[in-house]
């Protein structure tokens, strides 16, 4: 199991913490290891590459371990802030593959960086990070740090003060006007 410390490495995670694995998986303690490495990541709070957190699970699941163990580990968005993180909600659909709600399209990685780029030139006062786009206009769904769960609505290439379309309360209350719109679109 030398995915453990190749993990615990690649984080750069204090060395008493990987004298001590090093220690455990030398007796054969695998299973004390994936602990301790799970949880000196949660507690040094070292957000993880989506790479190092799927190698994690696919550890924890083979060993047979609660998903608990890992839940609380912070996954780093590349070029997204580091404070920041989607929703559960908005994982769930992702995990659904509720993706094409036409008009409304959720956007990929890479679009949803691209866009983070220009929202931050454009209005630079916010810190939107968007996730879906509008076909037919320039609006765009996003989330803004230290607005919790809540949705905007942006009108993307708007005048600065301009741009704020509208708000929901959450994921789920912009997943479910997106359907409606869904339904009514032509």
């Amino acid at each position: 199991m030398q995915t453990i410390l190749k993990i615990a490495k690649t984080l750069a995670l204090p060395e008493k913490d990987i004298s001590s694995l090093r220690e455990y998986l030398e007796h054969n303690e695998v299973g004390i290891a994936f602990e301790l490495m799970c949880s000196a990541i949660e507690q040094e709070e070292f957000p993880v590459s989506e790479q190092v957190f799927r190698q994690i699970t696919d550890l924890g699941t083979e060993m047979e371990f609660d998903k608990s163990l890992w839940d609380k580990i912070k996954i780093k968005q590349s070029g997204l802030p580091l404070d920041f993180h989607f929703p559960d909600s908005y994982l769930k659909a992702m995990k659904l593959s509720l993706v094409n709600l036409t008009p409304w399209h959720i956007m990929d990685n890479e679009q949803i960086l691209s866009r983070f780029q220009g929202l931050k030139e454009r209005y630079p006062e916010r810190v939107l990070i968007p996730f879906a786009r509008r076909q037919d206009n320039d609006d765009i769904a996003c989330f803004e740090l230290g607005k919790g769960a809540e949705v905007r609505i942006i009108h993307d290439f708007a005048t600065p003060g301009w741009e704020q379309r509208g708000t929901y309360a959450d994921f789920w209350a912009w997943f479910r006007a997106a359907e409606e719109a869904m339904i009514d679109f032509d």
